[in-house]
C-alpha cells in the first residue's frame, strides 16, 4: 500500500481521535461538539480519498472523489461555525453578526454538491511516466466547491486570527496551539485549494498533503486541549473589527498573488512539473512567518537584543503610554476598562497572567476587574472568606509601591497568592503586587506573574508599573464617580417618569372604581356582570399595586433596623405567598442568627425574587432558597430552574427601571430591591444562563447578632 493511500487512513484514526477527545473533555462548551463535528467529517472526507487511491478502475476513483467532496460541501459551515463559537464570551452574537455568512456557507456549498453531484468530476487522466497514479478532472461542480472551501479557510482563519489577537497573557497560552492547529489544517486547504483549481484536477498527492495537515494540526489541537482548564472556559472579548491589520489576509492575498505570478512564469519557461514543489517551499515559507510573528519568546527575545545591543531604554515610553491613553480613554465600564489595562501590561511586560482587583464602593471587599489568566467564575470561588479579604484589604493599604509577593511573608499575602495562583510553578518566576492607591485610600491591586521565561522584573519596570497603578486607579475612581453622576440623573429621570404615571394610573383607578360602583345597575345580564366585574378588578388590583411601588420610589429609602430572626421573616414571607408558590417551593436552612435590619424591607426583597423566580418557571418547574452564614455575612439564595436570561440583558439592563424580560413588567422590583439591600451595606449577585435558569444571591452583613 503506497504513502497515498495510507496517509488518509492514518488521518482518519487521528481525526476520529481528536473529535472524540474534545467532546470527552469539556461536555458543556458548543465549540467542542463544533470541533468535533469538524473533525469527523475531515475524518470521514479522508477515508473517500484514501478509497479513491486504492481503487484501479477510473469509474470507481470517479464515485469516491464524489463522494469526498460531497462530505467536503458541509465543511465550511461547521468550521466557520466552531471560529464563531471558539473561546469566546459573546458567542451568541457572533453568531447573529455572522447569520447571512452561515446561511450563505451552507446552503451554497450543499446546493452545488447536491444539484450538481454528476459534474463535481467528470472523468479520469490515465497514468504516465511523469505521472503514475490516476488523476480526476474536475467539473463545474468540483471547481465551485474548492472556491467555497478557499474562501471558508480564509474566513474562518480571520475569525480565529481575532480570537488569538484579543487573548493575552495565559489565556493566549491556552488558545494558541488550537488556533495553530487548526490553521494548519485550514492553511494547507487553501494550498490545496489552489493547486486544484489552478489544474482542475483532483491529485492524490494534494490528498496526502491534507492528510499530513489533519494529523499535524491534531497534535496541535489535542496539545491545546490538555492545556484548558476544566473548571472554566476562556471567555474572550473579541473586537468587531474584521479585516483591520488582519494577518491571514496579508498572508492568503500574498500566497495567491505569488503562486499566479510564478504559474504565469513557469507557463513561460515551459517548466510546469517543478511548479508544486516549488509552491509548496511558497507556502510552508509563509507558515513558518506566521509562527514566528505569534511567538512570546521571539518578541521578548527580541525586546531584550534590541535593548542590551544598541543601548535603548528597556521600553517605549511614549508609545507605552499612548496605547494606555488610546485603550482607555472612553470606556465607562469597570471591567472594560481593567481588560484592557491588564492586557496592556500583558503585552509589555510579556508576563501572562495579569488580574486587576478593584474594591467596591464601600471600599470593603475585593472583586475581580480584569484578568488575563482567571475567569470571573473561578476568582468568584477564591474570594468568598470575608475576614480574609478584611486583612488583604488591610494589608494592602500599607504598601505603596510594587512589591515582590513572594517574599512576603504575611498572612494575608498568602491569601493574595491563593487568589492568583501560578500556570508555571517553577518557571514562570516571582509574582508582583503592586497597590492602586488614591486620595489615601484603595482602589485595587494589580498582580503580574508566570512572565515568559521567568526573567525577573528590573527597577525601570517597577517604576513603569508604578505610573501604570497610579493611572489606573484614577481612572478607575473617574469610572466611580461618572457611574454616580450618571445614576444620579437616571434617578431624576425616574422620579419625572414615576410622577407622571402615578397621576395617570390614579385617574385611570379611579375610573374603574366609578365603573365598578355602577355595575350593579346591570346585575340583569349576568354574562356581562361577571366578565365585567373580573375585568375591572383584576385592573383595578394591578393599578393599586402600581401606584403603591412607584411612589415609594419617589421617596428616599427609610430603613428602620430592629433585632430580627431573618429565618423566621423568610418562612412568614414565604406563609403569606403560599398561594402563588404552593409545592414549588424547597426551602433550606443552616441555623442563622438574629441581626439588625428592616424586616419590612428585606421581607419585600425576598418576596420581589420570589416571585420573580415564580414568573420564569414553568409550573412543572421548582424554586429553592437556601440561607446560610458566610463569614461575618448572611447569605439568602433564589435558585431557579426557568428561563433564565441574557449575559447582554444582564450587563445593560437588570437592575433597571423600566427594563423587564416579563412582557407586562415594568422592571422595578429587582431596581427596589437592589436599593434596599445597599442602603442594609449589602450587595446582590446573580448567576444566570438562557434556558437554564437564574440564581440571585443577597450578601448581608450580620450587625447586632444574637
Amino acid at each position: 500500500m503506497n504513502l497515498h493511500v495510507l496517509l488518509p487512513f492514518v488521518a482518519v484514526a487521528g481525526a476520529l481521535l481528536v473529535g472524540v477527545f474534545a467532546v470527552a473533555r469539556d461536555r458543556s462548551a458548543r465549540a467542542s461538539y463544533a470541533l468535533c463535528a469538524g473533525m469527523l467529517l475531515l475524518a470521514l472526507e479522508q477515508c473517500f480519498a484514501g478509497l479513491g487511491a486504492h481503487a484501479l478502475l477510473p469509474e470507481d476513483i470517479v464515485g469516491w472523489q464524489r463522494n469526498r467532496l460531497l462530505v467536503m460541501a458541509f465543511l465550511p459551515a461547521v468550521w466557520l461555525l466552531f471560529s464563531l463559537l471558539y473561546a469566546r464570551a459573546e458567542d451568541d452574537d457572533s453568531l447573529r453578526r455572522w447569520s447571512a455568512v452561515l446561511v450563505t456557507f451552507t446552503v451554497v456549498p450543499l446546493g452545488v454538491a447536491l444539484l450538481g453531484h454528476g459534474v463535481l468530476v467528470v472523468d479520469c487522466l490515465p497514468p504516465d511516466p511523469g505521472q503514475p497514479y490516476w488523476l480526476a478532472r474536475l467539473g463545474v461542480g468540483g471547481k465551485a466547491l474548492h472556491v467555497m472551501a478557499l474562501l471558508m479557510a480564509v474566513l474562518v482563519l480571520m475569525n480565529l486570527e481575532r480570537t488569538f489577537r484579543s487573548a493575552v497573557g495565559v489565556m493566549r497560552w491556552r488558545v494558541k496551539f488550537m488556533v495553530l492547529g487548526v490553521g494548519t489544517i485550514l492553511a494547507v486547504r487553501i494550498h490545496t485549494s489552489a493547486q486544484s483549481l489552478l489544474y482542475s484536477l483532483a491529485d492524490p498527492s494534494l490528498e496526502s498533503l491534507n492528510a499530513a495537515a489533519v494529523l499535524l494540526g491534531g497534535l496541535l489541537m489535542t496539545r491545546s486541549l490538555l492545556r484548558g482548564d476544566r473548571s472554566g472556559h476562556v471567555g474572550l472579548y473579541v473586537s468587531h473589527t474584521v479585516l483591520h491589520r488582519s494577518v491571514t489576509v496579508l498572508l492568503s492575498g500574498l500566497y495567491l498573488l505569488v503562486i499566479g505570478i510564478l504559474a504565469g512564469l513557469f507557463r513561460h519557461l515551459g517548466a510546469m512539473h517543478g511548479f508544486p514543489l516549488v509552491t509548496l517551499m511558497v507556502f510552508v515559507g509563509l507558515m513558518g512567518l506566521s509562527v514566528l510573528l505569534s511567538s512570546d519568546r521571539v518578541r521578548l527575545y527580541t525586546k531584550r537584543f534590541v535593548s542590551a545591543n544598541f543601548r535603548r531604554p528597556q521600553y517605549d515610553y511614549r508609545r507605552v503610554w499612548t496605547s494606555f491613553t488610546e485603550r482607555t480613554a472612553g470606556l465607562m465600564d469597570r471591567a472594560a476598562y481593567c481588560r484592557a489595562a491588564a492586557r496592556l501590561v500583558s503585552e509589555t511586560l510579556e508576563a501572562l497572567a495579569v488580574t486587576i482587583w478593584v474594591t467596591d464602593a464601600g471600599r470593603r471587599r475585593l472583586h475581580l476587574g480584569g484578568s488575563t489568566s482567571l475567569s470571573m467564575e473561578q476568582a468568584a470561588g477564591m474570594q468568598e472568606d470575608t475576614p480574609a479579604m478584611a486583612a488583604v484589604i488591610a494589608g494592602l493599604r500599607e504598601k505603596e509601591d510594587p512589591f515582590d509577593l513572594e517574599t512576603e511573608v504575611s498572612e494575608w499575602a498568602a491569601t493574595l497568592r491563593e487568589w492568583n495562583p501560578r500556570s508555571f510553578p517553577g518557571k514562570g518566576g516571582h509574582r508582583v503586587a503592586v497597590p492602586m492607591i488614591r486620595g489615601g485610600d484603595l482602589v485595587g491591586v494589580m498582580v503580574i506573574g508566570d512572565r515568559v521565561v521567568g526573567v525577573p522584573f528590573t527597577l525601570e519596570e517597577f517604576e513603569l508599573l508604578k505610573a501604570i497603578a497610579e493611572q489606573m486607579g484614577a481612572g478607575l475612581l473617574s469610572i466611580d464617580l461618572s457611574e454616580r453622576l450618571f445614576e444620579s440623573r437616571e434617578m431624576e429621570a425616574f422620579q419625572t417618569m414615576s410622577s407622571f404615571f402615578v397621576h395617570d394610573l390614579k385617574n385611570t383607578a379611579s375610573t374603574l372604581s366609578l365603573t365598578l360602583e355602577n355595575l350593579p345597575k346591570y346585575f340583569g345580564d349576568p354574562a356581562f356582570r361577571d366578565d365585567a366585574l373580573k375585568s375591572v378588578g383584576r385592573s383595578a388590583n394591578r393599578i393599586e399595586h402600581l401606584i403603591q411601588r412607584l411612589t415609594s420610589l419617589r421617596h428616599k429609602l427609610d430603613i428602620r433596623p430592629v433585632k430580627t430572626n431573618i429565618g423566621s421573616l423568610i418562612e412568614d414571607t414565604l406563609l403569606m405567598l403560599r398561594d402563588k408558590v404552593s409545592g414549588r417551593i424547597i426551602w433550606e436552612a443552616d441555623e442563622v442568627p438574629h441581626a439588625s435590619l428592616d424586616p419590612e424591607q428585606i421581607g419585600k426583597v425576598i418576596t420581589n425574587l420570589v416571585l420573580n423566580a415564580c414568573d420564569a418557571t414553568p409550573n412543572d418547574g421548582e424554586i429553592r432558597l437556601d440561607a446560610r452564614m458566610d463569614g461575618g455575612a448572611f447569605v439568602l439564595s433564589v435558585r431557579d430552574n426557568g428561563c433564565g436570561m441574557s449575559p447582554t440583558f444582564i450587563k445593560q439592563s437588570l437592575f433597571r427601571p423600566f427594563r423587564s424580560t416579563k412582557k407586562d413588567g415594568m422592571g422595578i422590583g429587582l431596581f427596589q430591591s437592589r436599593m434596599i439591600v445597599e442602603a442594609h451595606g449589602g450587595t446582590m449577585e446573580v448567576e444566570s444562563e438562557e434556558g437554564h435558569g437564574t440564581t440571585f444571591r443577597v450578601r448581608l452583613p450580620v450587625t447586632g447578632q444574637g
